[in-house]
């Protein structure tokens, strides 16, 4: 009998501690799910349509990694409770809530439309503005879950970069970072893969 009064006080406190949870994100914090979310969504979208343009990979790869930053990021809106922009926009390719995003990716589609090497610069630049607002939003927020997602999806963005460096070596094209500073850039290159989302 105290068992069922224990799981029913349970039950019964649950909805509160999920808004007590809810209440401790910081602005901030809500802003940098929201925008991860729609930023990992411009990765997927750019890399879908250069990917039918140029058929090539890591673009093939990559495209479903991004679907899968995606989704992560969704976890956290779904655990908060928050209101998803992709469902604002019906997830429709290239369209986005956030205004700096839809611009961003009005310009890495009309650069990276051009030629395939210059997709290939477009996908290693979209990594490098992925890690580099990454770090931004973790240094920025104290919420252990918002910072073990964003790690990961650090991770794969590393991966991604890699690839897609590697790709344009082989096409003979060396690829200095954009906006990156050369220290980062080096270090990401020249460690191993980092044990997620490798993409060839």
């Amino acid at each position: 009998m105290k068992t069922y009064w224990l799981i029913a006080l349970v039950l019964m406190l649950a909805p509160s501690l999920r808004a007590q949870e809810t209440a401790r994100l910081s602005a901030e914090d809500i802003d940098a799910i929201l925008f991860m979310r729609e930023e990992e969504k411009l990765a997927r979208d750019a890399y879908e349509l250069f990917y039918v343009k140029w058929g090539v990979n890591p673009f093939g790869h990559i495209r479903f990694s991004e679907q899968n930053h995606m989704d992560q990021v969704k976890t956290l809106i779904v655990s908060y409770k928050l209101e998803d922009p992709i469902e604002k926009t019906a997830d429709e390719p290239g369209k986005f809530e956030n205004g700096q995003l839809q611009n961003l990716y009005a310009e890495v589609v009309k650069e990276g439309s051009t030629s395939m090497m210059a997709g290939l610069k477009t996908g290693a630049l979209i990594e490098e503005i992925d890690i580099l607002d990454l770090d931004a939003r973790m240094a920025r927020s104290q919420n252990a879950d918002i910072r073990r997602v964003f790690s990961y999806l650090k991770r794969a963005s590393e991966n991604h970069l890699n690839a897609f460096v590697r790709k344009l070596k082989v096409n003979g094209v060396d690829y200095n970072p954009v906006k990156m500073n050369k220290k980062q850039f080096d270090e990401i290159l020249g460690g191993n893969e980092r044990g997620c989302c490798r993409a060839k």
